[in-house]
């Protein structure tokens, strides 16, 4: 196995943006932000191969505290990375954490059931905030080895419908470290969880559970140390059954099971990866938007608690997918991040545990990571269509579409898994 090292830089900007701007996240909130909680951040990291210099070699991962990437948001983005920095921009992805505590502005509606915040200037702050921040980055790069862990996390997230229901409880961590010094450089990971233990009722902007993970990181490692988020399969995953409030306190305490395992992790010796070019594999599936909208579909009728409220918050995004003009068919960007033997497979969409879990089955060294470079909703299981729950209503597929994206997702990752260790 080869020892030589890839060449990687890294950081993290604050794109907090000014209070008195609308929240996303939650149909029936409407108040806008009027405190902060904690900074939103972008965390940026840098790859190249050990060579460096070749063009087509290198991935820049945009991390983003926003509830979503929509086509827009990712335009504006990468037009800025692109001008400022000359990086290629089909070289980066641009990934959201999904935290219901940000900003609407950045994004166009994410479904026609929820009302049109955004706004031009502020997504181009936001833009010109990241591509600031990446300025100089690839410059920066230095020598550096790269190492993977990976473990359970307990207590933090699940399935939100069932406690027994499917979820990945696995988090991916990858170590940057400089070469010469052996000190961390960066660190990348992922987790499937909803960040949505503050509730409707939160005016503060936060990055959720996610930034409090970030701080216990810091707090435990350097205080600097860019810490970078890759949302998993979390459509059906969130803190429901784990929670046990939704303040401050509970925060920290769930984000702190997750730092920790990463802290713990840590500890533990990880061989580098082999040094390989780094690749991104992309491709473009089309998918027919679902003819069964107006219809009465199954519904669950045994729901309680949230459930419920979900349940009924489903069948109003329902309703108006039927009152929305849409088109025939959506074009959701997949792409695969090959780095040593670890891939990255990104989709822009919120995907049920199941389906991330069948396209990764017996392929260790894959990660399936949602809300990338796009945004096209739920991407429900059968048995979610089947007992009517909530990503199911609101899903812009119906559950024959939702099963043939998974398919073609684990047939475009086979087929670029085996080229990539040819």
């Amino acid at each position: 196995m080869s020892t030589a090292t890839y060449s990687a830089a890294a950081r993290a900007v604050v794109v907090t943006p000014r209070t008195g701007i609308g929240l996303s996240g939650y149909l029936d909130r409407t108040a806008a932000a009027h405190a902060r909680l904690d900074h939103l951040e972008a965390g940026l990291i840098w790859i190249a191969g050990a060579s460096g210099s070749a063009p087509d070699d290198g991935v820049l991962w945009v991390s983003i505290d926003a509830l979503a990437v929509t086509a827009r948001t990712r335009q504006a983005v990468v037009a800025a990375i692109g001008e400022a920095t000359g990086i290629d921009t089909s070289r980066v992805v641009v990934v959201a954490s999904h935290t219901h505590a940000g900003p609407g502005a950045w994004h166009e509606p994410i479904h026609p059931v929820f009302a049109d915040q955004f706004d031009d200037d502020e997504l181009a702050h936001l833009a010109a905030t990241i591509a600031g921040g990446v300025r100089g980055l690839r410059d920066d790069a230095r020598p550096a080895t790269l190492h993977w862990r990976s473990a359970a996390v307990s207590g933090v997230g699940g399935n939100r419908h069932r406690p027994d229901g499917p979820h990945d409880p696995s988090l991916g961590l990858l170590e940057i470290r400089d070469a010469a010094t052996h000190q961390p450089i960066a660190l990348v990971y992922d987790y499937a969880c909803h960040p949505t233990v503050l509730g409707p009722d939160n005016t503060r902007w936060s990055a959720d559970w996610v930034g409090a993970a970030r701080r216990r990181v810091r707090d435990g490692r350097d205080g600097r140390l860019p810490v970078v988020f890759l949302q998993g399969c979390a459509g059906d995953a969130s803190t429901r059954f784990h929670r046990r409030e939704r303040g401050d306190a509970e925060l920290a305490r769930l984000g702190g099971l997750v730092a920790d395992r990463i802290l713990e992790l840590l500890t533990a010796d990880a061989a580098p990866l082999e040094a390989r070019p780094v690749r991104i594999d992309r491709t473009t599936l089309r998918l027919p938007v679902r003819s069964d909208r107006a219809a009465d579909i199954h519904r669950a009728d045994d729901r309680i608690g949230r459930g419920a409220a979900s349940g009924h918050e489903g069948e109003r995004c329902l309703e108006a997918l039927a009152e929305a003009d849409l088109p025939a068919e959506l074009e959701l960007p997949v792409s695969i991040v090959t780095v040593g033997t670890r891939c990255w497979m990104h989709v822009p969409v919120e995907m049920c545990a199941s389906y991330g879990l069948a396209i990764a089955a017996g392929r260790e060294d894959v990660r399936v990571i949602g809300y990338s470079d796009a945004y096209a909703g739920y991407v429900a299981d059968r048995r979610t269509y089947r007992e009517g729950h909530y990503e199911a209503l609101t899903s812009y597929f119906d559950e024959e579409t939702s099963h043939r994206m998974m398919t073609e997702c684990r047939a475009y990752l086979a087929s670029v898994y085996e080229t990539s260790r040819s």
